[in-house]
């Protein structure tokens, strides 16, 4: 789970090595589901690149905790 904590970390911090290894890692996966669900590959980085500053932005609003992997977390958020 710690390790997890370092994608939040990386948005928080602006660690652009850990957060091109999420867009590496997640990118794909909801590239997949928008297109299935007839959305375009730049709807789906748009879609991406949202969901990461909301994340940012929320949680330095009002910390919380995250109770499963970062990209489970992540993609069901989206």
């Amino acid at each position: 789970m710690a390790d997890d904590l370092k994608y939040l970390r990386a948005l928080l911090t602006s660690d652009s090595a850990v957060i091109s290894e999420l867009y590496k890692d997640t990118l794909p996966k909801v590239k997949k589901f928008v297109v299935q669900n007839k959305g375009s590959v730049e709807d789906a980085e748009d879609v991406f690149q949202k969901a990461l500053v909301q994340i940012a932005v929320r949680y330095k609003k009002n910390p919380f905790s995250i109770n499963s992997s970062f990209k489970a977390f992540f993609i069901y958020r989206l």
